[in-house]
């Protein structure tokens, strides 16, 4: 798989690198009892969902985010001409 999902409760792993077929995806996170009472005695509870891709799927999506940022830029500098 191209992608995985790593999720994190208060620094702790719940699941680390799960591999998913997509990077827009629904995750649904489960908290244990345990972690519900750990979080009475806590003001907040911190959940981390990272979702990450081998260096291939990484140097894709930096590379269209790059060249949609050129658009952008293109398209800004031709609305300032046209004022």
């Amino acid at each position: 798989m191209r992608y995985t999902v790593t999720t994190r409760i208060n620094d702790r792993p719940v699941s680390f690198r799960t591999p998913i077929a997509d990077p827009f995806v629904h995750t649904t996170i489960r908290i244990s009892r345990r972690d519900r009472i750990r979080s009475l005695l806590r003001p907040w509870m911190d959940v981390h969902v990272i979702v990450d891709g081998d260096s291939e799927a990484i140097r894709h999506v930096m590379g269209q985010g790059r060249a949609q940022a050129g658009t952008a830029e293109r398209l800004v500098d031709h609305e300032k001409s046209i004022k």
